[in-house]
């Protein structure tokens, strides 16, 4: 036999096997339904990316940078385990004077009434701009309800465990 009718027979034979694949295809397709349920941790993530997305926002539209609001993973001492903090920069700045005065050992205000004082202040920054900006007031109330979802879940799969967190 010659090679080419040789070459020819086998590419025929694979193409009549192709043609019996596409027609098997036509075949009803099988379906599998797979049931299960969002784990703890997707809501959590759901819940601190609502948080982000509000301080992000809050911070951009609020016009003094003292109140910008940043979050972290802090390692609270004698720990080494983090944990989430969002935090004004007012506070940052005040706790840190106060360390540094510590330190220095040099007579300081106490930043904690610093702190409350402009506590106040924040809320009512707060308070205005989300009063004033739709998409602000969208994004607390997107929060709002990704921090209670995220509570709901956590205790309908913790209630009778020891584990709360």
């Amino acid at each position: 036999m010659n090679i080419p009718i040789i070459l020819l027979l086998i590419w025929l034979s694979a193409f009549q096997g192709g043609a019996h694949v596409l027609a098997s295809t036509d075949q009803a397709v099988e379906e599998i339904t797979v049931i299960g349920r969002k784990s703890l941790r997707f809501y959590k993530r759901e819940s601190v990316m609502a948080e982000d997305r509000f301080y992000d926002l809050y911070s951009a539209l609020n016009t003094d940078s003292e109140f910008d609001i940043s979050c972290t993973k802090v390692a609270p001492v004698g720990t080494l385990i983090k944990s989430r903090e969002c935090i004004p920069n007012f506070v940052r700045f005040a706790t840190a004077r106060e360390s540094k005065a510590i330190m220095l050992n040099i007579p300081h205000a106490s930043a904690a009434l610093e702190i409350k004082m402009k506590q106040l202040s924040l809320f009512e920054k707060m308070e205005t701009l989300t009063e004033r900006n739709p998409e602000l007031l969208r994004a607390l109330v997107e929060l709002a309800n990704a921090q209670e979802t995220y509570k709901t879940v956590r205790e309908e799969r913790f209630s009778e465990k020891w584990i709360n967190y």
